[in-house]
């Protein structure tokens, strides 16, 4: 079983290797002293924050795959290419994808899915003055796949990955299949990192005994 991350664009802008991985990169020391992520990058220097990022092809006759790493590359993968992200110094790695099938729910058009978001923006609360409109001009989003056997490290650095791609084409994150808190989402980077890296902790390890509401509980 596997849970995504999407990102949908307002931007027409598909990032190229370089500019993603520089975005990662970013991202990461910004908030490296986070304390989730903290445990994870302790020891690592800015430098090596930088991601490796990858394109996977499958070969004619589909019994090899190529890789492909030129930062030139653009994230517009079609047919079953994907992208590969990896830290090689701290040895976590992801596969993520970028979908245009615009037809992906056979009863709701593009611009009526996101539409159905915008509403749920409006819900909760968030995203105020997001230009859906430009959203639903962009046929085409990307989603971060996350295996269950991944361990949490790797679902946290997702998070900031997704957040890196949502900056570089001004978009929004969202799932429905527990990739992201439902009851958040969409949501804009920024807001997204207030509570995602300690909603996914709590989600799969539990709450902490640090957590205070536990300790009233357990007087």
């Amino acid at each position: 079983m596997s849970t995504v991350i999407d990102v949908y664009p307002s931007s027409a802008h598909v990032p190229t290797f370089k500019q993603f991985a520089d975005t990662v990169q970013a991202v990461l020391i910004e908030h490296r002293a986070d304390p989730h992520l903290a445990e994870i990058v302790g020891g690592v220097s800015d430098a090596e924050l930088r991601p490796h990022i990858e394109r996977v092809m499958e070969m004619p006759g589909g019994k090899h795959w190529a890789r492909f790493d030129d930062e030139t590359e653009t994230l517009d993968f079609r047919g079953d290419d994907y992208g590969w992200l990896s830290f090689p110094v701290i040895e976590y790695a992801f596969d993520f994808y970028f979908d245009d099938d615009v037809n992906e729910f056979e009863d709701l058009p593009h611009t009526a899915v996101i539409a159905e978001y915008a509403e749920r923006a409006a819900l909760i609360g968030s995203l105020q003055g997001f230009p859906f409109e430009k959203t639903a001009r962009i046929e085409h989003s990307w989603f971060l796949r996350m295996q269950a056997a991944q361990p949490l490290q790797t679902r946290i650095l997702a998070g900031y990955v997704a957040v890196a791609l949502a900056r570089l084409t001004e978009g929004f994150l969202y799932s429905d299949d527990g990739g992201i808190d439902y009851d958040r989402a969409p949501a804009d980077p920024a807001t997204f990192l207030s509570w995602y890296p300690e909603w996914i902790t709590h989600d799969m390890l539990g709450p902490s005994t640090d957590d205070p509401s536990m300790k009233k509980e357990q007087r």
